[in-house]
């Protein structure tokens, strides 16, 4: 795993261990789940096309679920944009 991917997956996996146990079927359980399929997929693979459809996915439900009042929501959307920085970055080598 390149240093760039790693430190990502490190830095999201301490985010999601700092967050509050979330009630089922919340705003914010889904979001934290699709969060945590979003670094799973990151750590499964590091080629560009992954990144970026893991980047591709969870920007998807950030557009048509989120609450942008919800503390969780920026953080995750910082997450989404240092992968999707990182997929152009292994893409242009």
């Amino acid at each position: 795993m390149n240093f760039e991917r790693k430190k990502l997956v490190e830095d999201a996996n301490a985010w999601l261990q700092q967050q509050p146990t979330a009630e089922p079927q919340s705003g914010r359980w889904y979001a934290l789940g699709n969060f945590k399929r979003f670094v799973a997929d990151l750590e499964e693979s590091g080629t560009a096309e992954s990144i970026d459809k893991a980047a591709w996915a969870l920007g998807r439900f950030i557009s048509d679920q989120y609450d942008w009042s919800a503390d969780y929501c920026q953080p995750i959307s910082s997450f989404l944009a240092r992968a999707r920085r990182l997929g152009k970055a292994v893409r242009n080598g």
